[in-house]
């Protein structure tokens, strides 16, 4: 099996070839703050090189939608040198003082309750100082590869020309021409964002991280970028994608073309072939969260 390494730092993480993930498309804060990554896989499976299953715990979640589970799953593997390694929404099906090794199974997916209605079943990984694994967060800071980068770099397209491919009743399945990218200045960067229904997202940085000021894909101002975090521009969304007679909110994620429309309207009809693209402005609903963790967010003074 082959393997890309995506994130560097005191811990490896890896993927598998074929899987995508994200690590600023999401509510989550600890991603907002470039301390998680999302891995979208058809398994469960052991994200770093090796390790011991230190603890399993099971947890009650919100509902966000109605085929949720109630519960969740947070499992705890000690990786050494003074790290874990946390993983969530996996039913385990492994145990406490099992060995694993890159690549190795540790359960099937499950839709979890803090999922929203439109997201697929995946593994949220984060590195943890040993001893402080469980809380929301405290997670360790890690930063894209070099790997990741240079893979992500080749994909580069600064249009938005988006083939609508299936509707899944809450939102648009969808393809790009290649990885949607943003530029600020003479910066460039990929977007990983939920846009603008999320509020916050962030772009991969593409050698600089976007400068401060608006961020555009092509001519249009997809927001404002206000800072940067682990070799991520953190980006305030205001822009939407036309698309039809909707208004939608646009998923992006790293090592894929898909990509999802979101309905920021209930009237829309959209069939499958149909081509969209434009932005429209759109104002954001923050966070409640956002304030708080704001000064997390260095300000570059490159």
């Amino acid at each position: 099996m082959k393997w890309i390494e995506v994130l560097e730092g005191p811990i490896k993480i890896y993927v598998r070839i074929g899987d995508h993930l994200s690590l600023t498309n999401s509510p989550y804060p600890p991603h907002i703050v470039g301390r998680a990554v999302d891995i979208y896989s058809s398994v469960g499976y052991m994200p770093a090189g090796s390790g011991v299953v230190k603890k399993i715990v099971e947890f009650r979640t919100p509902i966000n939608r109605p085929d949720a589970s109630g519960s969740d799953y947070a499992i705890i593997v000690d990786v050494g040198k003074g790290y874990a390694i946390k993983i969530l929404h996996v039913k385990p099906a492994i145990k406490v003082g099992e060995e694993l090794s890159l690549g190795d199974y540790i359960g099937d997916l499950i839709v979890s309750g803090y999922m929203m209605p439109w997201s697929d079943k995946h593994m949220h990984v984060e590195v943890r100082r040993a001893g402080d694994e469980l809380r929301a967060l405290g997670s360790v800071r890690e930063r894209p590869s070099e790997e990741l980068i240079k893979e992500v770099t080749r994909r580069c397209r600064y249009t938005l020309n988006l083939t609508v491919e299936k509707d899944r009743g809450t939102h648009l399945e969808a393809y790009s021409e290649g990885q949607i990218c943003i530029t600020s200045g003479e910066r460039t960067g990929v977007l990983d964002a939920g846009m603008p229904h999320y509020g916050v997202g962030g772009s991969l940085c593409l050698g600089a991280c976007l400068s401060h000021g608006e961020a555009y894909l092509g001519s249009s101002s997809v927001g404002d970028v206000i800072g940067e975090v682990a070799g991520v521009s953190i980006l305030l969304l205001k822009a939407a994608v036309r698309c039809g007679d909707g208004c939608f909110g646009l998923g992006t994620y790293l090592l894929t073309n898909k990509v999802k429309l979101i309905p920021l309207r209930k009237d829309y009809a959209i069939p499958p072939g149909s081509v969209c693209g434009g932005l429209t402005k759109y104002k954001p609903v923050l966070p409640r969260w956002f304030s708080r963790i704001e000064r997390w967010f260095p300000r570059s003074t490159s």
